[in-house]
């Protein structure tokens, strides 16, 4: 893994950690539509490149850094109902630990991620406003 790769892991592994926080379906979509609205949106460094795909952007080199994070143990995937979630793996606190500045950095904008995006399902492009009371 290059330096970048490596750096983009302590940021998906960020989400990943923040979204089994809280018990919800963390799949590959979220860690996409995460990794580039951290990009585009926050100017986060994250080195993939995007393009628009079926269910939004999309990153081929991201993918193969998921699976590298995968074989490395950084992250675990577990079978859920609408397919795999992703899980801190043992090794992610290594990574972590060497991009402490990057992630204090980003830390607000993956709340943001968190706050906005994680309540989404695949398919959404908005949440839906509050009920009435």
């Amino acid at each position: 893994m290059t330096v970048e790769e490596l750096r983009d892991s302590a940021i998906l592994g960020r989400i990943v950690e923040r979204v089994e926080a809280t018990g919800r379906f963390c799949g590959e979509t979220l860690l996409q539509k995460s990794a580039y609205f951290l990009k585009e949106l926050f100017g986060a460094p994250i080195s993939a490149p995007f393009r628009i795909y079926y269910y939004g952007p999309f990153s081929f080199d991201l993918r193969d850094t998921l699976g590298t994070m995968e074989a490395l143990d950084i992250v675990q995937t577990a079978p859920h109902e609408w397919g795999a979630t992703y899980r801190i793996g043992k090794r992610y606190r290594q990574v972590e630990q060497r991009f402490p500045r990057t992630l204090e950095r980003v830390e607000p904008h993956i709340a943001w991620v968190q706050r906005e995006l994680v309540p989404l399902g695949v398919r959404s492009s908005s949440r839906s406003p509050p009920p009435s009371s």
